[in-house]
């Protein structure tokens, strides 16, 4: 729209489509050996779009938030679909794929605890600050983008 009404165009370029994987398509990243983590990572997509809707609630709510969405970013990564296709990482990616979508749940699952008026376990507190120790990336992230369109 801000192109539309303040640059003037003089030519266009249409782009191929087009990818540096294997053979120059999007194979490497949808193949039948790693298609199944898609569906795990569609649903936690899903899933963080309705808990960040609770997001400013409380601080433990929007720090177990937060946390959540540091595992949806690491779960989204490609590399474990292209290390999975191309085998040079042994079990390694689909170890840690299935590690980031675990953490995810769990974390998921205490938002919606939080959320309804629960306390958590001394245990549930401890894997948080763990999985905080262990994946402490992103930390300026903003739960709300999930929502604003």
């Amino acid at each position: 729209e801000y192109l539309d009404k303040h640059v003037e165009v003089k030519y266009y370029v249409k782009l191929p489509e087009g990818s540096w994987g294997l053979g120059g398509g999007h194979w490497t990243w949808w193949n039948d050996v790693n298609k199944w983590t898609w569906r795990d990572v569609h649903k936690a997509e899903r899933k963080m779009k309705r808990i960040s809707k609770l997001y400013g609630r409380s601080n433990l709510l929007d720090r177990v938030i937060r946390q959540a969405m540091r595992e949806l970013h690491l779960l989204e990564s490609s590399d474990w679909q292209f290390l999975m296709t191309t085998g040079t990482a042994g079990d390694y990616p689909i170890k840690r794929f299935k590690e980031h979508a675990a953490r995810f749940n769990f974390l998921s699952d205490l938002v919606l605890k939080i959320a309804n008026g629960e306390s958590l376990k001394n245990k549930e507190i401890d894997e948080l600050r763990r999985i905080e120790e262990l994946d402490n990336v992103f930390s300026d992230l903003n739960p709300r983008v999930y929502n604003e369109h």
